[in-house]
């Protein structure tokens, strides 16, 4: 039968069937991964049509918070936090980044970290240098300074020296890893190919580490253990003094399958993998940040009437 599509609203805004709009009247946190959803590629700030949407959720009886979950360390996000905020004038209450940091973004302080022992991030690096990758280690501590180390001299095809993921990154290149590091994320940008050989290197560890291919990004991630998505937005979530059947996740790749089996609602953005779709309660009509709109309208739409 396939995943249902977003209830369409009517041009004023309401629902020709008031019972459509139920799911989303007792949500209070939406949380939104950001590249693919809250932004598509050509975007580096959120667009207009959201923060209008936002700033009527935020100004209602009942608001609405959001939760950015992000592949991103805090560096590359920062700036789209802050120009959200000041667009808003409403403060963005966490930033999970990937589950490993959970970040008080009006602090700037992490709430939460998660790190990979000194001993298997030797071991990992180790495997993507055997595999031509050159690895990048970050680590980020409780002020949110991050390092980022740029090891080994493969450099993969199309991929910026001094970028981690495609925005700017401070990176600092060594000719290996500082003995004794912990760290967050362990990642590479690689071939698909590449990366399902890797991951089959890694499997061999059995130090059962999240391990994840980012196929929009083409980023392969070995991550600290408890860091998936939905367990950061849990962590954001009890910070916030708010149940996980109050929330609504909407994404677009594979690892926020875990955040759609956590929350409420799950809704995939038309662009997704089909494995995402399959798994999210709802579809969107549209991709990216036109996704995000749909989503925005039905909760606003799901607030005329309410009290909660």
């Amino acid at each position: 039968m396939g995943t249902p599509h977003l209830p369409t609203l009517t041009r004023d805004g309401s629902a020709s069937d008031d019972a459509i709009l139920e799911p989303f009247r007792s949500i209070n946190v939406i949380a939104l991964d950001v590249d693919g959803t809250l932004l598509a590629e050509d975007e580096s700030i959120v667009s207009s049509e959201i923060i209008q949407l936002h700033c009527a959720l935020a100004s209602h009886p009942a608001p609405i918070d959001f939760v950015l979950v992000t592949g991103r360390p805090w560096e590359g996000v920062k700036h789209l936090v802050r120009s959200f905020e000041a667009a808003t004038g409403r403060r963005t209450p966490h930033v999970v980044h990937f589950g490993s940091v959970v970040t008080d973004a009006a602090g700037s302080k992490a709430l939460r970290r998660s790190a990979i022992p000194a001993q298997i991030v030797r071991s990992v690096v180790d495997i993507y240098l055997r595999c031509g990758l050159a690895p990048s280690v970050i680590q980020c501590d409780a002020e949110l300074s991050e390092t980022h180390w740029s090891i080994g001299e493969a450099e993969p095809a199309g991929l910026d020296p001094q970028k981690t993921y495609g925005f700017g990154v401070p990176v600092r290149a060594v000719p290996e890893l500082p003995g004794g590091v912990e760290a967050q994320v362990i990642l590479a940008k690689t071939q698909p190919d590449v990366a399902a050989r890797v991951l089959r290197e890694l499997a061999r560890l059995e130090t059962k580490l999240p391990m994840e291919y980012h196929k929009p990004s083409g980023v392969l991630y070995v991550d600290s253990q408890g860091s998936s998505k939905a367990d950061g937005l849990l962590f954001a979530l009890k910070e916030m003094g708010v149940s996980p059947e109050r929330a609504i996740a909407v994404g677009d790749a594979t690892p926020d399958i875990a955040m759609f089996e956590t929350v409420r609602l799950g809704v995939a953005v038309s662009t997704a993998d089909a494995e995402v779709i399959e798994a999210a309660d709802y579809v969107s009509s549209n991709g990216c940040s036109a996704a995000v709109v749909e989503v925005l309208g039905l909760l606003l739409a799901a607030r005329g009437d309410v009290t909660i």
